[in-house]
């Protein structure tokens, strides 16, 4: 008995894997020669359906960043590091501040002095300004190179017209 249903699963299971592989497969028997050809084959393989041809942002496709991080390899890594730094001077600068704040206020015996606090402070917001300046820069920058990328993208595009042909597509 438990033979006899696995055998049966099995062949369901062939049958199964069977009828659905059809879908996969273009019949071509029957087609002349130059449907063959259109059915199988993309008319323009630059514009196909290419996930890295979408824009998923509604400004870049995928291809431009790609590109772009090729062109600046590390600026992902400046990125973090500076984007990094800037909180890790923020969270520097809120504790100086309450030192500064304990140190003026008085009465507190684990604190340094207030001029220290205060050089501490600046050192820190200094450090914070810094910092969110270079990511800033760095992140203005690969926005620059993508609006670039996208232009040239856009310009090698455009059909090219000769003196004997009225337009020549690329």
């Amino acid at each position: 008995m438990k033979f006899s249903n696995a055998v049966s699963a099995a062949a369901l299971t062939v049958t199964c894997l069977f009828s659905s592989t059809s879908a996969f497969v273009t019949n071509t028997r029957n087609l002349p020669n130059a449907q063959i050809s259109s059915s199988i084959a993309p008319k323009n393989l630059f514009m196909s359906n290419d996930p890295l041809n979408q824009s998923y942002d509604g400004k870049y496709t995928a291809k431009q960043r790609l590109r772009e991080e090729v062109e600046s390899p590390f600026r992902k890594v400046r990125l973090l590091f500076f984007g990094g730094s800037t909180g890790s001077a923020l969270i520097a600068l809120y504790f100086s501040l309450l030192s500064v704040l304990k140190a003026n206020m008085g009465g507190y015996t684990d604190i340094p002095p207030l001029d220290e606090s205060i050089q501490n402070c600046a050192i820190n917001a200094g450090g914070a300004v810094i910092c969110a300046a270079l990511a800033y820069r760095d992140w203005k920058a690969g926005e620059a190179n993508l609006e670039r990328i996208a232009k040239g993208g856009a310009l090698a595009a455009l059909p090219v017209m000769t003196a004997e042909t009225e337009s020549v597509q690329t």
